[in-house]
C-alpha cells in the first residue's frame, strides 16, 4: 500500500519503513553505530516505529471497511 502527499505523489510505502528499521537493528547488532550517535539513531527508530504502527492502523481500518 502507498500513502500519498497532497500532490498524489508517493512518500513511503509501509514496506520501505519496515526495511528501514530492519537496516536500523542491524547496524547496531553489527556495531556500525558508535555509542555517541546511539541516542540520535535511536530516537530516529522511534519515529520510524511509531509511523510503522500508526501506518498499519490505518491499513487494518480501511481492510475491515472503517
Amino acid at each position: 500500500r502507498n500513502f500519498m502527499n497532497n500532490t498524489n505523489e508517493t512518500l513511503l510505502t509501509l514496506s520501505d519503513i519496515k526495511n528501514a528499521l530492519v537496516l536500523f537493528d542491524l547496524m547496531t547488532k553489527r556495531g556500525a553505530i558508535e555509542g555517541s550517535e546511539l541516542s540520535a539513531v535511536g530516537a530516529v527508530r522511534d519515529k520510524y516505529e511509531a509511523e510503522r504502527k500508526r501506518l498499519e492502523s490505518i491499513a487494518t481500518n480501511e481492510d475491515i471497511g472503517e
